[in-house]
């Protein structure tokens, strides 16, 4: 902290702040918008030709899968990288210079 100046400090602050809420607006206009596009989507390919529309249908089926599968390989790995950060803030915390 003695490192830098306020204004620094204030303009590094907004940054992460202004970078938390473009990463919480598009997390969420995906998780909203993506789901009805696939439903939207099987719903007219089963109008258009119910024949083919079966392989959508596998296809969507595999690729929730697939993103399940590495969603719960992810997660430990996050919580492995969250514990770190946390013991790397600590340590900072404890110095009186910035680290890194």
């Amino acid at each position: 902290m003695n490192t830098f100046g306020a204004p620094s400090l204030i303009t590094r602050n907004t940054n992460d702040v202004q970078q938390v809420q473009m990463l919480v607006m598009m997390s969420a206009i995906m998780l909203v918008s993506a789901p009805i596009m696939m439903v939207g989507g099987v719903f007219m390919a089963l109008q258009q030709d119910v024949n083919l529309s079966w392989i959508i249908v596998v296809m969507v089926a595999v690729l929730a899968i697939v993103i399940g599968i590495l969603v719960s390989q992810m997660m430990p790995l996050f919580r492995t990288q969250q514990t770190r950060i946390d013991t790397l803030n600590r340590s900072c915390a404890s110095r009186s210079r910035a680290c890194g």
